[in-house]
């Protein structure tokens, strides 16, 4: 499942595993994105439509949400209490781009204490090289949305 974002700026393209809860960004026509993988190894059960895919799994699930033509969410769903506060997602492509983190001091209270994300080698043609903004994980103690526009 392929979705595109900023369709009139500079598109981004994320696609969807078709088996496993992975997800990828590219902007470019090169393979030159990013791929999040979460480590789980257990199968999934799959549902959704174009706004957005759930991956069932028996212990955790993943939701990706498209909000609109600028953002989408992704959420780790969990069965019960963690044993740790740490939530891993392999990062496939990291070094072909610069992670800028975005300190406090950034007059946009949605963008503090997240990451815009560039790549390294820029060419004609790739405008100024900014694959995306990563914002800061929020974690949901209930099992409630954790966004009003999901209710």
């Amino acid at each position: 499942m392929q979705f595109i974002q900023s369709v009139n700026d500079f598109p981004l393209i994320i696609t969807l595993g078709d088996v496993m809860p992975t997800w990828s960004l590219n902007r470019w026509v090169s393979n030159s994105g990013l791929r999040f993988v979460p480590l789980d190894t257990e199968g999934f059960t799959i549902s959704g439509n174009g706004q957005q895919r759930l991956y069932k799994g028996q212990r955790r699930s993943h939701r990706f949400v498209n909000f609109n033509d600028t953002t989408f969410s992704y959420h780790c769903l969990l069965e019960q209490a963690p044993s740790s506060n740490v939530i891993s997602l392999l990062m496939e492509g990291s070094e072909f781009f610069y992670f800028f983190y975005q300190p406090d001091s950034v007059k946009d209270p949605e963008l503090k204490r997240s990451y815009a994300v560039y790549k390294k080698e820029i060419l004609l043609g790739h405008g100024t090289g900014k694959l995306c903004h990563i914002k800061r994980p929020f974690i949901d103690e209930g099992n409630r949305p954790t966004d009003k526009r999901l209710q």
